[in-house]
């Protein structure tokens, strides 16, 4: 099997999630957690007990002090920013509030969610410029502040080059104004520390399967002051305290809440073998490709996990399909039709031409070896050498 460097598109399950996860279906399977978690019998109070516990994980992952108020599960990081920004739509609509401030990098789930709203006249949305880094400094958030804004919406880390917003700075100087702020966390949760007291955010989301749970499950971080202006977005049967409708999947719930777990037990050392697999990777590819100059977009303050690197003059895809039995990764830029189409993060932090075409997303995480780390850059040089001959 190719060496896995997409570790920010999905993980795999953590040995914590996949053994919760076999004991659940081992109870169930004796009928002890068949319940539905909202019945008042035993079953469910058996199955409630399986949320409850998750709730407790994921809290206690994000420094949250207070579970049953503050955190509501939903299917995953896209649900949980649509109705973090839907949700306050009423809210931001009644108080004349109506104007976002958010970047030109966010990711598809909140910026098509803004320009919909955008398009439909919901909404006023102004996207601040990230720095060559891909950052968004509290200086820009600042200007673009009006009196008319009412929320500003911002990643905490960025899913392609891993460089991380300065939250706290931008969330003190919302709070000074009133401004309600939300960052979905996803890319960051499990892999650097996140807490939500420290961040001093509003709203924050959680996708599980970025951090060693399953798919399909995530959460919406909501404050207590902020619960009674958020609208729900499923509507239904008064599941997650009247919040999210549908009744709760407590076998991926079940996953979530070790994975969260684990993060809160093993978060340091995670990260800095995280840490070591990137740097292998791209010391076997300065080492190999000495004449080669290689452009790194990823800051070294960034994620752990994350190096996006630039070929010179080569496609992306060309580079995967070249060395697609030896490694799996993802592309800076696409072709499509003989259109080469460079991300917008990319574009954004302004790599040249010549090298953004020849971007390669490059991911490590958990199950990754040094060795395999280093093979993968091998494979990845020779490739490259391959295509320039």
């Amino acid at each position: 099997m190719a060496v896995y460097l997409d570790y920010n598109a999905s993980t795999p399950l953590c040995a914590e999630a996949r053994t919760a996860m076999s004991a659940f279906l081992a109870e169930s399977s004796h009928m002890s957690l068949c319940g539905n978690p909202s019945s008042s019998h035993g079953y469910g109070t058996a199955a409630a007990g399986v949320v409850d516990s998750a709730r407790a994980s994921v809290a206690a992952m994000l420094g949250v002090p207070d579970a049953r108020d503050s955190i509501v599960f939903t299917s995953g990081g896209t649900e949980a920013n649509n109705w973090a920004i839907k949700g306050l739509l009423p809210h931001l609509t009644a108080s004349g509030k109506t104007h976002v401030v958010t970047s030109n990098v966010e990711h598809p789930a909140v910026e098509v969610v803004l320009a919909s709203l955008e398009a439909a006249g919901a909404l006023t949305v102004t996207r601040v410029a990230v720095d060559a880094h891909g950052c968004v400094s509290a200086d820009a958030v600042d200007a673009a502040l009006r009196p008319e804004t009412g929320l500003v919406t911002l990643m905490l880390a960025n899913n392609e080059i891993g460089s991380l917003n300065p939250l706290q700075a931008i969330a003190e100087l919302c709070a000074a104004r009133g401004i309600i702020v939300h960052t979905d966390a996803s890319q960051a949760v499990g892999k650097i520390p996140v807490d939500v007291s420290s961040l001093g955010v509003d709203l924050l989301t959680v996708a599980g399967h970025k951090l060693y749970a399953p798919k399909g499950i995530g959460a919406l971080y909501i404050a207590p002051q902020l619960g009674p202006l958020l609208e729900p977005l499923m509507h239904g049967a008064g599941h997650e305290r009247g919040r999210r409708a549908g009744t709760e999947a407590t076998l991926l719930l079940a996953g979530l809440g070790a994975a969260a777990q684990a993060v809160v037990d093993h978060l340091e050392d995670r990260a800095a073998h995280m840490a070591a697999t990137r740097d292998m990777l791209w010391t076997t590819l300065v080492t190999e490709l000495e004449a080669v100059e290689l452009v790194r977009n990823s800051p070294a303050s960034g994620l752990p996990n994350t190096l996006s690197v630039s070929f010179p003059d080569v496609l992306a895809s060309d580079l995967l399909e070249a060395v697609r039995d030896e490694v799996a990764a993802s592309a800076g830029a696409a072709c499509h039709a003989g259109e080469v189409t460079i991300s917008r993060v990319i574009a954004a932090i302004g790599v040249p031409d010549k090298w953004a075409r020849g971007t390669l997303r490059l991911s490590t995480g958990l199950y990754l070896t040094e060795d395999e780390a280093a093979a993968a850059g091998r494979a990845l040089a020779h490739g490259y050498r391959a295509l320039q001959a």
